[in-house]
């Protein structure tokens, strides 16, 4: 007997990405995952930024050689700064870059405004180049660099005496501040795009690390498919076969004087070979099961039904409620599989007269039941397995099997399938 079985694997799942954005301390091309080195260490350079404005507001308060009214002043603008920038500018409220602009322009504004009421504050100018950095695009965050820059040395020429020397000084002072800015702006800049593009080779190798997994699974299961294969093909079907052949040759050696109630019991027995065969043979082509192939669930439960009555002579009946609407191939196979393990309970274990099968169709879900009035069995006891492989089957498609049996009680098994 030749068999097929497909070799073609199964498709590859989508492996969902992640959501990106672009980098923020510089215009990156790369687009990455999580947060940047600026983004983890916000808290730090925040706290640095308001730690600055606390100093200098005590030190200006500190101040006796200004008057009580500038002081009042630094202090009122240093606090008014810190409160502005603690619940607004440093809140996830600053989600667009144009917000991000008005907060880094207020901050600056803030800045030189304190540093004229006194020039203590120029301190509060090394926690603000982070937050340029951290908060604005690489070119705009040197232009606002620059513009610090510009606003530091003005400051200290206003202060000094206007001499040569003064001036000098005032610009070599903004020419390192801006010229150290930009260049460290420029090198973590850098630093946070290599790790982008790092994180997404990383990600690519997971996601090709993934696939990989599941190509194996794949693999693995076609292999164990075939070997599966093999095995029905070498035992049950071959022996199923030799069975047909053997009730062919026992009903062609009958004597004459056979009665009828043999030759009924030959064609049973070699009707049910035939059945398992096929099946055997489908099993192997990875098929439906044959009862279902160009029938529908209700004609082979109540072929299956038939076929189990006239073999055990039990009284076999089948009931049908509600629409039988087309349902998924896998519901169909999955209830049918169902009713032949119910059955087969029914003839091994219940000595039971009678039993009905009763299929319900609610909607989108199918309701078989089972019921006999056998001996029953203890629900303390462990199922046996063929109860056990009609649950395993049942929750597969994520339906939801129930027992209800009582010795001397008969059995009542009840299959909902989606």
């Amino acid at each position: 007997m030749e068999t097929s079985l497909s070799t073609e694997s199964p498709p590859m799942p989508d492996i969902p990405s992640s959501p990106t954005r672009p980098c923020r301390a510089g215009d990156a091309p790369v687009e990455r995952t999580g947060a940047d080195a600026w983004q983890r260490a916000r808290w730090a350079w925040s706290a640095a930024l308001l730690a600055l404005l606390a100093l200098g507001a005590c030190l200006a308060a500190l101040d006796a050689d200004v008057s009580t009214g500038r002081r009042v002043v630094a202090v009122a603008g240093a606090l008014a700064t810190a409160l502005v920038f603690a619940l607004l500018i440093d809140r996830d409220v600053m989600d667009t870059q144009a917000r991000q602009f008005a907060g880094v322009a207020f901050l600056i504004g803030a800045w030189l405004a304190l540093t004229l009421v006194h020039p203590v504050f120029s301190i509060v100018l090394f926690g603000l180049f982070a937050q340029l950095y951290m908060r604005l695009p690489l070119r705009w965050a040197a232009v606002g660099s620059v513009a610090l820059g510009l606003g530091s040395a003005a400051i200290q020429v206003a202060d000094s005496d206007g001499s040569p020397s003064a001036w000098a000084i005032a610009g070599l002072i903004g020419v390192l501040m801006v010229g150290g800015s930009i260049l460290q702006g420029r090198w973590i800049g850098r630093i946070i795009t290599q790790s982008a593009e790092r994180r997404s080779l990383i990600e690519e190798l997971e996601a090709a690390r993934s696939e990989l997994g599941v190509a194996e699974r794949a693999a693995g299961q076609l292999e164990e498919r075939q070997r599966l294969a093999a095995e029905i093909h070498d035992t049950l079907a071959q022996g199923f076969t030799s069975i047909v052949m053997l009730l062919e040759a026992v009903a062609a050696d009958l004597p004459p004087d056979a009665g009828p109630d043999v030759h009924r019991r030959l064609d049973l027995a070699s009707a049910t070979a035939r059945e398992n065969l096929e099946e055997a043979r489908r099993l192997v082509a990875g098929l439906d099961p044959a009862p279902l192939d160009g029938s529908t669930l209700v004609g082979a439960v109540r072929r299956l039904v038939q076929g189990f009555g006239a073999e055990t002579d039990i009284r076999a009946e089948v009931e049908v409620r509600g629409a039988a609407d087309d349902l998924p191939a896998a519901t169909d196979v999955t209830v049918l599989r169902a009713a032949q393990e119910a059955l087969a309970n029914v003839r091994r274990h219940a000595s039971a007269t009678a039993v009905t099968l009763t299929l319900t169709f609610e909607g989108s879900h199918v309701v078989l039941d089972v019921v006999d009035d056998g001996v029953g069995f203890d629900r303390g006891a462990a199922p046996g397995h063929g109860l056990r492989g009609i649950r395993r089957r049942v929750e597969q498609v994520g339906g939801e099997v129930s027992i209800d049996s009582r010795p001397g009680a008969g059995t009542h098994v009840r299959v909902s399938v989606p």
